[in-house]
């Protein structure tokens, strides 16, 4: 598998990379303020549509205001200008550019240039602009043939790191195209997504089967959700579950924070849902494995959970502190118990990530 090296972030090393929008313009100073967020709250890679000079003038400013790094690699998508795709080369960790747009002239002037300044290439195919010589065959060979002819166009004019996206808004077409390619081209890192999504349920739903079901196949090495009604952030907590669940269906251990919470019925002596949504929040920022358990009773709770590196669980008329399956605490319910169980839970996973040697 070849490695591609964005703003320091690196894909194809293993462990799936997680991408997100802005959704907000360059230019809007909201812009700025979400790509500070994103640093503090562990995103991987960042992407946002690049659409004018004034947009690639902000980034420039941007960058130099941050010291010449962006606090969250930066990529930057361009649909079908050639003078900003040219131009975005010089500013941002990545260029995303769909090379059915584009003349077979501009793309190696473009490959040829990103290799000069050290730059990779992710080649976006999708349904919606394919070469009219595949359009009569089934889409997901469409997007196979059209994606292996862009690669083998770019590695003829330049030696530049590319990576790969085939995607549809069907799901079947995008597992089957991103299967086909990866058996011809398995060398080649794979962004895979589910295009147009939908909203927030939709999108949970065909995510879920689509991203997840190549990542169990190990197809992936980039991943973003594609949600239209949520928070950017949200991408990347759904993103971090479908990784964990795909690599626990394939028998893998998980490589993301996981949050192990019950349905919280009425045997709950305290708030889970309140805990377990407080405890996801504090994790959104580590990008390593540990599994926190935020459990209701004494029936579901030291068993069901037993490994899990920290957790609680309600009891008769007390609140169980455990560290896989072993108690290392009890305290009786009282009002507010919900802030004694959240200031707990901090101080462990502020704990466990420094002695692991993460900040």
């Amino acid at each position: 598998m070849l490695k591609v090296n964005v703003g320091g972030v690196l894909i194809g090393d293993g462990v799936p990379k997680i991408q997100n929008m802005c959704k907000v313009p360059i230019t809007n100073p909201e812009f700025e303020k979400r790509l500070e967020k994103f640093a503090e709250n562990g995103v991987d890679i960042t992407r946002e549509a690049v659409e004018t000079e004034d947009d690639v003038d902000k980034l420039k400013k941007l960058r130099a205001k941050w010291k010449g790094k962006f606090p969250v690699p930066f990529v930057a998508d361009i649909q079908a200008n050639e003078k900003i795709a040219m131009m975005s080369l010089e500013v941002a960790d990545k260029v995303r550019i769909n090379p059915g747009n584009f003349s077979r002239r501009f793309l190696a002037e473009f490959a040829k240039e990103a290799a000069r300044l050290g730059k990779p290439i992710r080649v976006g195919v999708n349904t919606g602009s394919l070469p009219a010589k595949y359009r009569g065959m089934p889409p997901e060979l469409a997007m196979v043939k059209a994606a292996g002819e862009y690669w083998e166009r770019i590695k003829d004019c330049a030696d530049v790191s590319v990576v790969v996206s085939l995607k549809s808004s069907n799901l079947r077409v995008t597992v089957e195209a991103n299967r086909i390619f990866r058996v011809n081209f398995p060398e080649i890192p794979l962004h895979v997504g589910v295009t147009e999504a939908g909203t927030v349920r939709q999108s949970l739903v065909n995510s879920s089967l689509g991203i997840g079901s190549l990542l169990a196949q190990g197809i992936g090495e980039t991943i973003r959700v594609s949600i239209a009604t949520a928070d950017p952030l949200e991408e990347i907590v759904a993103g971090r579950y479908i990784v964990n669940a795909a690599y626990e269906l394939s028998g893998k251990r998980v490589v993301f924070p996981k949050v192990i919470a019950c349905p919280a019925c009425s045997r709950a002596n305290y708030n889970v849902e309140r805990v377990a949504i407080a405890v996801e929040k504090m994790l959104l920022k580590y990008n390593q494995p540990v599994e926190v358990a935020v459990m209701g009773c004494f029936v579901n709770g030291l068993l069901e959970a037993k490994d899990a590196d920290f957790g609680f669980s309600g009891g008769r008329g007390e609140i169980i502190v455990f560290q896989k399956g072993e108690v290392v605490e009890r305290f009786p319910v009282a009002d507010e118990i919900e802030e004694k169980v959240v200031e707990i839970a901090k101080e462990f996973i502020t704990s466990y990530f420094s002695k692991n040697n993460v900040s």
